[in-house]
Order: structure tokens, then sequence, then C-alpha cells
């Protein structure tokens, strides 16, 4: 979760001993390991919320199933340009001869 390494928890355990003494280490680690529990508790609690609210939302949109794309295209998307007619070309090449413009 907070990927620590051997190491970083050897460092935490020494300083913990350094600062709060030999005989208060074991009341800390547990007030830390009950303090973690209810940390997981509450993400967890979370997460489930959350999900709850998409599957709510995705019912109510008509959205189901795990396509990410469904229901985004609802027809054909209208062109705000006319089409190009075939008898016109895009380019028009200089008359041989001519000056260039």
């Amino acid at each position: 979760m907070f990927d620590l390494g051997w190491g970083e928890i050897l460092l935490c355990a020494v300083v913990a001993l350094l600062v709060a003494g030999p005989e208060d280490v074991p009341r800390l680690m547990r007030s830390a390991g009950v303090l973690m529990g209810k940390v997981r508790r509450f993400g967890h609690s979370l997460e489930v919320m959350l999900d709850g609210f998409i599957a709510q939302s995705e019912a109510e949109s008509g959205l189901t199933g795990n396509d990410p794309m469904q229901g985004k295209v609802q027809g054909d998307i209208p062109c705000s340009e006319p089409a190009m007619e075939e008898d016109e070309p895009d380019f028009h090449p200089p008359e041989a001869g001519g000056k260039a413009s």
C-alpha cells in the first residue's frame, strides 16, 4: 500500500524506540495497527459506496456491461460543411505558359 521495504520499516522502528522509549513502543505499534485498520475499512466502505453510485447511474442512463463505448454514438453526426461537388476539383494547376499569380 505504501510501498515500504524492510529497511524503511526497520528505520521507523529504531526511531520509535529512540523517541518513545522501549516501554511505550508496543502501545504505539498497537495504536498504529488499529489506525491502519480504520483507514482500510474507511477506504473499503468508500469504494463500495462509489461502486453503488456508478451502478445506479449506469442503470438510470441505460448503460450496462463493460463496454465503455456502448451508448456513446446515437446516430450520424451532422456535417456543418456542404459536400464537395464531383465536378469541382480542389486544386487548380496554373495554366501552361501563363504567369504565376
